[in-house]
């Protein structure tokens, strides 16, 4: 168990106790209501709060995912109706490239013990000490910005990153990284005082990203798990300090492969 966690644990049980809440949840609504992107009916529902998060690459981190409440995960990225938790600018969406790295099939268990508890609230001081992974599944410009402001305040980091960057106003950067594709929006989001997340989709766009000086993720360049770089948190709540947008290959099952064919057509 990372050490953050232990700790994190032994004061949360204080907590609940306080609460009467007999033990720590596996996973809660953090907010719940209209979709900012569509207007549909929409949960913010962390998990791992209970169990250690199993993904290697990002780490032991608390996951913040943003589904419907009337439709699983699964259904909505195979009927290709994810509007409400995914923007149109996702060029990742089931309608588009189809590339997201998200496995949404295994979202269903959480999504149906989620809407059954709709609720539930944590107490004050949850979040202080976790590490929080904003934006597991869905984006998190679906949810009001003042939701994320109260975890960041709290929590010991943060990482999250929005495709729908264009449409938000500054106070959204001081939290989330820009989620670009390509060079064109790679500028703009640095010109409009963004910190940017490039995945490239083939090695000359690593190349050119590196020319441009965006650093490579430090889990691709050296195995760095997400949790201790923490880099991808926007400009840290309005942090006057510019530090170096990030790019990383395109990753999952399906954007790897479409990677693999780039490089091979080039």
């Amino acid at each position: 168990m990372r050490p953050w966690r232990k700790a994190w644990k032994q004061r949360v049980k204080a907590l609940l106790e306080v609460s009467r809440v007999a033990d720590i949840p596996t996973s809660f609504v953090v907010w719940h209501g209209a979709s900012l992107l569509d207007g549909a009916h929409v949960m913010a529902v962390a998990t791992c709060v209970r169990e250690v998060s199993q993904n290697g690459k990002v780490g032991d981190a608390i996951n913040v995912g943003i589904y419907r409440v009337d439709q699983s995960p699964y259904d909505a990225w195979t009927s290709e109706d994810i509007r409400s938790i995914c923007p149109d600018s996702c060029q990742h969406r089931s309608d588009k490239h189809g590339d997201c790295y998200v496995n949404w099939g295994r979202l269903t268990a959480s999504w149906a013990g989620a809407r059954e508890r709709l609720d539930i609230q944590p107490p004050a001081g949850f979040w202080s000490g976790a590490k929080v992974r904003f934006g597991m599944a869905g984006d998190p410009a679906a949810v009001p910005l003042h939701i994320w402001e109260g975890i960041a305040s709290e929590c010991r980091g943060w990482m999250g990153y929005t495709a729908h960057w264009r449409e938000l106003s500054r106070e959204w950067s001081h939290i989330f990284m820009a989620s670009v594709s390509n060079r064109v929006d790679f500028k703009r989001a640095e010109e409009a005082n963004w910190r940017a997340y490039w995945a490239t989709e083939d090695s000359a766009s690593d190349t050119i990203a590196e020319d441009l000086g965006v650093r490579a993720c430090l889990s691709h360049s050296h195995g760095l798990e997400c949790i201790a770089c923490l880099g991808c948190d926007g400009t840290r709540l309005n942090n006057a300090s510019k530090r170096a947008s990030f790019y990383n290959p395109l990753h999952g099952l399906v954007g790897a492969k479409r990677r693999k064919d780039a490089d091979v057509a080039s």
